[in-house]
C-alpha cells in the first residue's frame, strides 16, 4: 500500500512538474513574439522594411496564433515589394499575402469564435485587399472586400467595445468613400459602410486616443488629413 501511494505521489509531481515546465515555456515564448512584434512595427514605420519582414517572421513562429502578427506582415511584405519591384509587383504580393492570410484567421475564429482580436484583423485582412481593389478601380472587388472587412470589423466591436484598434479601419473606409467620386460612394453604401468623411476622421481620432497596435497609423493618416 505503501508503495502504491509512494508511486502515485511521484506521479503527481512529474505531472506537476511538466505543466509548470509548460506554462513557463509558454510565458517566455509569448513574451518574446511579443518583443518582435514591438520590434517589427517599429521598422516598419521607420522604412526598415527587410528587418520588419525577418522580425515578423520570426515573431510568426515563436507564437503561430497571435492575432496581430498575419496582418502585420501582409503590411511589411507590401510596402517591402512596393519599394523594391515597385507597385505592380506589390499589388500582386498584397493578393496573395490575403488568400493566404484568410483562411488562417478564418481557422483561428473556428475554434475561437468569441476571440474578438481575430474578427478583427480578419476584417482588417480584407479592408487591405479593399484598399488595393480601390486604386486598380475594381469595384466590384472594393464593393466585396469592403463590405466583408466592415462586417468581420463591427462583430468584433460588438463582442468588445473597449477594441479601439477597430476604429482605425472603419475610419479609413468612412474617410476615403466620403471624399471620393459618387460610383466609389455608391460601391461603399452598397458594403455598408457611411461614406462620410467628418465620422471617418472622428473615428481615426478615436483609435489614436486608444492607444492601440494601430494607433500610429491612424494617427500617420489624420496627419495627411489635416495638412491637406
Amino acid at each position: 500500500l505503501l508503495k502504491y501511494y509512494w508511486i502515485q505521489f511521484i506521479r503527481r509531481n512529474l505531472i506537476l512538474k511538466r505543466l509548470y515546465i509548460f506554462l513557463f515555456t509558454s510565458f517566455i515564448f509569448t513574451s518574446h513574439s511579443e518583443d518582435l512584434l514591438d520590434q517589427g512595427i517599429f521598422k516598419l514605420y521607420n522604412y526598415e522594411l527587410a528587418e520588419s519582414v525577418q522580425l515578423l517572421d520570426s515573431a510568426r513562429v515563436m507564437d503561430p496564433t497571435h492575432p496581430v502578427i498575419p496582418f502585420v506582415a501582409i503590411a511589411a511584405k507590401w510596402l517591402y515589394v512596393q519599394t523594391t519591384d515597385g507597385y505592380k509587383a506589390s499589388y500582386d504580393v498584397i493578393n496573395r499575402e490575403v488568400e493566404n492570410t484568410i483562411p488562417i484567421y478564418e481557422h483561428f475564429i473556428k475554434k475561437n469564435p468569441n476571440n474578438a482580436d481575430y474578427l478583427l484583423y480578419l476584417g482588417a485582412t480584407y479592408g487591405i485587399r479593399a484598399r488595393v481593389s480601390l486604386a486598380l478601380k475594381s469595384w466590384l472587388q472594393v464593393i466585396y472586400s469592403g463590405y466583408q472587412g466592415y462586417t468581420y470589423t463591427l462583430r468584433a466591436q460588438k463582442i468588445d467595445s473597449t477594441l479601439t484598434d477597430v476604429y482605425t479601419p472603419i475610419g479609413l473606409l468612412e474617410y476615403f468613400s466620403g471624399i471620393s467620386s459618387p460610383p466609389v460612394k455608391w460601391a461603399a453604401v452598397i458594403a455598408g459602410i457611411s461614406p462620410d468623411s467628418a465620422l471617418g476622421v472622428k473615428h481615426l481620432e478615436d483609435a489614436v486616443r486608444g492607444g492601440g497596435f494601430s494607433h500610429t497609423e491612424a494617427a500617420n493618416v489624420l496627419s495627411y488629413i489635416y495638412l491637406y
